[in-house]
């Protein structure tokens, strides 16, 4: 077979009008993604990272307590991370209106 035979096989996909819609709103939040994670690294930098420091003795004195702080640390990154993805989204769908 030559290749326009062969794309002739490909079977025929029907897109609807709200398809597209959500095609364009998911091509919308995709595009903003990297500006939530500039945001969240911003934040990071300035909020979360303040008092950050671990030193050899401190996990020598007192392990658990160190892991748990760690732990928490992390929990409120993901948490964090959460949050700026959720409001990413919110705005996106709040104002984007494609015209399709």
């Amino acid at each position: 077979k030559t290749p326009l035979e062969a794309i002739d096989n490909i079977p025929k996909i029907e897109l609807t009008r709200q398809d597209l819609q959500f095609l364009a709103r998911s091509s919308d939040i995709a595009a903003r993604i990297p500006t939530a994670m500039i945001l969240y690294v911003l934040f990071d930098f300035f909020f979360l990272s303040a008092d950050n420091d671990i030193y050899k003795e401190e996990i020598d004195e007192d392990a658990p307590g160190v892991l748990v702080e760690s732990l928490f640390t992390m929990a409120s990154r993901v948490g964090v991370i959460f949050m700026f993805v959720l409001a990413t989204m919110a705005t996106s769908f709040a104002f984007y209106h494609p015209d399709i």
